[in-house]
């Protein structure tokens, strides 16, 4: 059995390269073991469900933005899902951290080391919301970790000017919330991309349009000219999508099981493909989405125009759109 206590302790000892690399992962998988028995063994004295999640019904709930609740019922249902998903997430990335275990130099490997410093910050706040829950309870938390999860504007504004020179961010703290911006981006890119927009503008005066990301989701997503993996459904995306705005704006750093979940549920819309031209394959980094060529040069800009339009600010608007060179979608 492993020497060290915890999984903190484990993770100051590697950061102190007081862990030798012969050893590192039979110390890992130990404390591994230890840590997800004692978590579930926490979690089952509280007055919750037992069934358990997988990860479709995880993706469905995980993002609800509420996190205070006045009837306990919601509160009971916002920790099931927390749990199931900070659980999922907690052995799928053991699973990915011991890949490397057959890995020649793992100790200087970037990726490594991003994972080890993911699963670090996985851990406290998984030990703070079983803690908040044993609170809630009426239950005696064997410890309470105190864990700052709110970032303030000026490391933000220091992060945005070393992202500049291509440096690290000012902390481990704003570079989570901008992996969640950088979610949020993503989404809203592969829209206007899919749609072949590089951007909109009034004819009238040369200003740019602001587009909502939400009204790109449901034109793109509710099309039947627009074949989009059928493993995406619309109603999670959109969840996800608002869960960004709350978790940029308010500075939040809670709950990080959620991005990693994020980056699952997405993955198939970002995902290069294969199509068939002619009689040759052809692979393509965009070929998650497809659409005919006929409807993309024929059909797809009026039917958009028309669609936007419908929005108030943009009704009395003379709408122009300029077009990319090629959209993030196979035309086929």
């Amino acid at each position: 059995m492993s020497d060290y206590n915890n999984f903190m302790d484990f993770f100051t000892a590697y950061r102190d390269k007081n862990i030798h690399k012969e050893i590192f992962f039979t110390l890992f998988e130990d404390l591994y073991l230890k840590e997800k028995t004692d978590m579930e063994k926490r979690i089952s004295k509280l007055p919750i469900n037992k069934k358990k999640y997988n990860l479709q019904q995880i993706s469905k709930e995980v993002f609800n933005t509420k996190i205070y609740f006045k009837k306990k019922s919601e509160l009971t249902m916002y920790y099931k899902v927390q749990f199931e998903a900070m659980l999922y997430v907690f052995e799928d990335y053991y699973k990915m951290i011991i890949e490397f275990k057959n890995k020649e130099d793992f100790y200087k490997d970037e990726i490594f080391n991003g994972y080890l410093e993911y699963y670090s910050s996985l851990y406290c706040n998984i030990l703070r919301i079983i803690e908040e829950s044993e609170v809630n309870y009426g239950i005696e938390a064997s410890q309470m970790a105190i864990l700052r999860n709110r970032i303030n504007s000026y490391e933000t504004f220091i992060s945005s000017l070393r992202l500049k020179n291509n440096l690290s961010p000012f902390s481990y703290i704003p570079a989570l919330n901008n992996s969640v911006f950088l979610i949020r981006q993503s989404i809203e890119l592969k829209l206007k991309n899919i749609l072949g927009i590089d951007y909109i503008i009034n004819s009238d005066n040369g200003k740019l349009i602001k587009i909502p990301g939400d009204k790109l989701l449901n034109f793109v997503f509710n099309n039947e000219n627009i074949k989009v993996p059928n493993t995406l459904e619309i109603e999670i995306i959109k969840k996800i999508h608002n869960w960004t705005q709350i978790f940029i704006h308010g500075g939040f750093v809670i709950n990080i099981w959620q991005i990693h979940i994020a980056h699952i549920v997405l993955n198939d819309f970002f995902s290069p493909n294969t199509y068939s031209d002619t009689e040759k394959k052809i692979f393509s980094i965009y070929g998650s989405v497809k659409m005919s060529k006929d409807y993309y040069n024929n059909q797809l800009e009026t039917e958009l125009i028309n669609y936007l339009k419908k929005d108030p600010n943009i009704t009395n608007q003379n709408i122009k759109i300029i077009k990319l060179k090629d959209p993030e979608a196979i035309i086929y």
